[in-house]
């Protein structure tokens, strides 16, 4: 990102990389998951791959909520962003092509969890972090 422009354009980057993401993943489940699973999980499904996007959407959730807060430098809040939402885009993509179609409520549950989890990085949180990030680079050093 250029340091020298204005600090609304700079959060305006970090709100369409959200919603491209978020956009992507809502229209991968529908264009080729073919919408909100539906049925019943055939008899023991295997959780592997399930937990591991149960983990990866945890792990997503603990980015947001410790790491985000605790990150004062833009490069550093943009990849910390981007770390989480890959995170649960990749639990979105083992849903649709390494659960099966066998397990539909094992699907639906992971797509809920991955829309929930990429909306709680709505960069809201952008704008504190580059207005004062912009403000201390306007600051005279000595």
């Amino acid at each position: 990102m250029n340091t020298d422009s204005p600090p609304n354009n700079q959060v305006i980057v970090y709100w369409a990389l959200w919603s491209a993401i978020l956009a992507g993943m809502i229209s991968l489940q529908f264009l080729h998951g073919g919408g909100f699973p539906k049925g019943q999980d055939a008899e023991n499904p295997p959780q592997g791959f399930f937990l591991f996007c149960v983990a990866a959407v945890a792990i997503a959730t603990v980015v947001r909520w410790i790491l985000i807060p605790k990150a004062k430098e833009r490069g550093k809040l943009l990849v910390l962003m981007i770390l989480g939402l890959a995170l649960i885009d990749g639990a979105q993509i083992i849903q649709l092509f390494l659960i099966g179609n066998d397990f539909p409520q094992k699907q639906l549950i992971v797509f809920v969890l991955c829309i929930f989890g990429a909306a709680q990085f709505a960069p809201f949180y952008a704008s504190k972090i580059v207005s004062a990030d912009s403000a201390q680079m306007a600051s005279p050093r000595r």
